[in-house]
């Protein structure tokens, strides 16, 4: 079973937390992509059998990258309102010392 956690990085970390998990998804992919040539030749109900679990090594991997895919989204979207959100915050400053 499959659940989601969160944990909290400061906004600049993000771009290499998001890098060490792509690190980690391209080392899963070239296993994944030994153990396919490795099953290539061998007898069918072998073939079967390592298919299957390369299938769920990849569909996690998938997840993984999918996982990274939102991060990124989500600290992209940060980023662009960033100056949205500290004009908004200095001019209510403004607006409070001018009063």
């Amino acid at each position: 079973m499959r659940v989601n956690i969160s944990y909290s990085l400061n906004l600049d970390e993000i771009p290499d937390e998001v890098e060490r998990l792509l690190i980690e998804c391209d080392q899963k992919i070239r296993k994944i992509h030994g153990d396919l040539e490795k099953t290539i030749g061998r007898d069918p109900l072998i073939i079967i059998q390592e298919l299957d679990t390369i299938r769920r090594e990849m569909a996690l991997a998938d997840l993984r990258l999918d996982d990274c895919m939102q991060i990124l989204n989500g600290y992209v979207q940060t980023v662009a309102n960033l100056p949205l959100a500290e004009q908004g915050h200095q001019s209510s400053e403004e607006t409070q010392t001018d009063e």
